[in-house]
């Protein structure tokens, strides 16, 4: 068993070795330096934190944390301990061109049995060397509980963030509720930097606490106009500018018909007939696109609906409040020439406009 043991440690050493020059070549802010120079950099006493592990050493310098903060940014430091926070944090204010006290954010898992598990898993998947895994487990577990403990000492913690491993996040895109948590705390530190709008997004919860969620900044907006004022343009805009899923009550039903589905089918004997479709198609496809992760997490932009003061007072009825509503206004005359010189490509969707032949500019 010993060969074997040893081959099954080899390959873990290589399998490390590996994953940390992936690493370093992924972290362009990383320089790999000759320990001779390291020596020289401690001996000038250039070096913010320096620590080493398993051959290794690790350093902050200096001169890296003033380009920094000299460009308005705030310095992110990540530490072990509590105790090596304290003292980071008397030498970061000595460097602060404007001797400011340096905000400590304690991150952790209160629960015991969340916080063993935590760490089992962990280790689980990535063994460490040199010592059993339950050895391994046993000594962060007690580690960990201890720094829990030190970080409540009296006025040394600005914020402390408590992680709940079981956190679900349904959309990759939206932020991890940890890292709002770690935003929601520097921004209370510095509210010039960390906006609220980085925090909360620009949706409801940005001005209402009651219905805030770590993890969610959903904006949700209804654009209306009249035909040809150019709703659908501007919906792509903003959608791509604050990251919203555009939804078109009008082109689900569609998606819906050309899908065949019960609902689709039902709609098109009023569509085939030119006859209006009935509200309910309409709410049907609508509640079942908004229910979907990446509306629920980042919002959605409502492209020209409602269309009526009965949808609109149905959408409310259901609890499908926008935070913003926008209504595009301009000359009627230049809406109706829009309209009628308006063509769609088939393939693409796109819509342009055919001016006519007697006038001097070209379409687009």
């Amino acid at each position: 068993q010993a060969p074997a043991a040893a081959a099954a440690a080899a390959a873990a050493l290589l399998a490390q070795q590996q994953a940390a020059a992936e690493a370093e070549e992924s972290r362009p802010d990383m320089e790999v330096i000759a320990a001779e120079d390291l020596a020289m950099m401690l001996a000038s006493d250039n070096l913010l934190i320096h620590k080493e592990a398993m051959g290794h050493a690790y350093a902050v310098t200096k001169q890296a944390l003033k380009i920094i903060m000299l460009r308005g940014m705030i310095p992110v430091l990540e530490v072990d301990r509590v105790d090596d926070a304290v003292e980071l944090r008397t030498k970061v204010k000595a460097l602060d061109p404007f001797g400011r006290d340096p905000a400590m954010v304690f991150i952790g898992i209160p629960d015991p049995g969340k916080l063993l598990k935590a760490l089992q898993e962990d280790l689980t998947s990535n063994p460490p060397l040199e010592y059993e895994l339950q050895e391994a487990v046993n000594h962060l577990f007690t580690t960990a509980k201890s720094e829990i403990v030190a970080s409540k000492a009296p006025d040394l913690v600005s914020k402390s963030i408590f992680v709940d491993r079981n956190w679900v996040v349904l959309d990759p895109i939206a932020p991890d509720p940890s890292f709002t948590r770690l935003a929601e705390a520097l921004h209370g530190n510095y509210p010039d930097v960390v906006t609220r709008h980085f925090v909360w997004g620009y949706g409801r919860q940005l001005w209402d606490d009651g219905v805030r969620e770590y993890g969610r900044r959903p904006l949700r907006v209804v654009l209306l106009g009249a035909a040809g004022s150019g709703k659908s343009t501007q919906a792509v805009t903003l959608a791509a500018h604050f990251g919203l899923p555009v939804v078109n009550v009008g082109d689900l039903l569609y998606e819906e018909v050309k899908n065949r589905t019960n609902l689709g089918l039902e709609a098109k004997v009023f569509m085939d007939g030119s006859k209006t479709v009935p509200d309910r198609f309409l709410f049907a496809v609508l509640t079942k696109r908004i229910s979907q992760p990446d509306c629920l997490s980042r919002g959605w932009l409502l492209d020209g609906f409602p269309h009526t003061g009965e949808q609109a007072r149905k959408l409310k009825s259901m609890g499908i409040d926008p935070d913003k509503v926008i209504h595009m206004e301009g000359p009627h005359a230049l809406f109706l020439e829009r309209t009628m010189y308006r063509r769609i490509d088939p393939v693409t969707h796109r819509v342009y406009q055919i001016l006519p032949s007697n006038n001097s500019g070209g379409g687009g």
